[in-house]
């Protein structure tokens, strides 16, 4: 098999995926820098994820710890990181609905409303439990205990026909008006309605992850592709791979 063939099919196979993931090729080809712009902010909150790992401090890349993950920094990049691929079908949606002048700033308003909703769900969450936890002095081990509950409560879940039905609706796109106020007035009503489908889909895993104590960025990348496969992969109604979070839980509890 020579390299023309060898490059034709990998091409092939990645235009699949992306058409799996909801993302038309032409699209990117269209719009490669805006597509550009977030594949950017997606791959830097990566890299500044991992970097630690490298500093050569063990537990940088797999630490135990005995507080909360509450910082806004790790919530914003652990936000980008695991669900800005969960909406880059939306994001390609704006992009060709609107012209180049209003298109980047559209995008980016959607996405920052769209990272805003989750962090005040994760720092609102976090803050509620970790007021009492310091008032009462109650051990810290009842974060772990609440990272196994909302693990097998997204199993559960994940499990429950009405979440089915919802994350069908999830990838649903939404109407973008084409200029003035109302463009940026219907950006702002389309990523409140996205984050609400979407948190009604995956709250219950990101919510696990504030409170996890074996958090790695191993593991954030691992529950990132559950989420994907989940949404995109599992196309039967029927079907689900939540049973990860119920082993994710067991792992926790080890």
């Amino acid at each position: 098999m020579n390299s023309t063939t060898k490059r034709a099919r990998y091409q092939q196979r990645t235009q699949d995926v992306l058409r799996v993931l909801g993302i038309d090729v032409a699209y990117i080809r269209k719009f490669r820098f805006s597509a550009g712009v977030f594949v950017a902010l997606f791959s830097l909150a990566w890299i500044a994820l991992i970097v630690p790992m490298s500093s050569g401090d063990p537990h940088s890349a797999h630490h135990h710890v005995s507080g909360i993950n509450s910082d806004p920094w790790l919530l914003t990049l652990m936000i980008i990181g695991m669900m800005l691929p969960m909406i880059s079908a939306h994001l390609l949606h704006i992009a060709n609905s609107l012209n180049p002048r209003h298109r980047l700033p559209a995008m980016s308003l959607f996405t920052a409303i769209y990272t805003i909703c989750w962090l005040l769900l994760l720092m609102g969450i976090a803050t509620a439990v970790e007021l009492p936890v310091r008032a009462f002095a109650i051990p810290h081990e009842i974060y772990n205990g609440l990272a196994v509950t909302f693990l097998l409560l997204a199993w559960w879940w994940g499990q429950n026909p009405i979440n089915k039905s919802i994350k069908n609706r999830c990838g649903g796109l939404g109407v973008v008006q084409a200029s003035g106020f109302r463009l940026y007035k219907s950006i702002v009503s389309y990523a409140l309605v996205t984050w609400v489908r979407c948190a009604v889909e995956c709250s219950l895993v990101m919510i696990a992850m504030v409170f996890m104590s074996k958090h790695s960025v191993v593991l954030m990348l691992l529950m990132t592709i559950v989420l994907l496969v989940e949404r995109y992969l599992v196309t039967n109604k029927f079907r689900s791979v939540s049973a990860i979070w119920a082993l994710l839980a067991v792992w926790t509890l080890i």
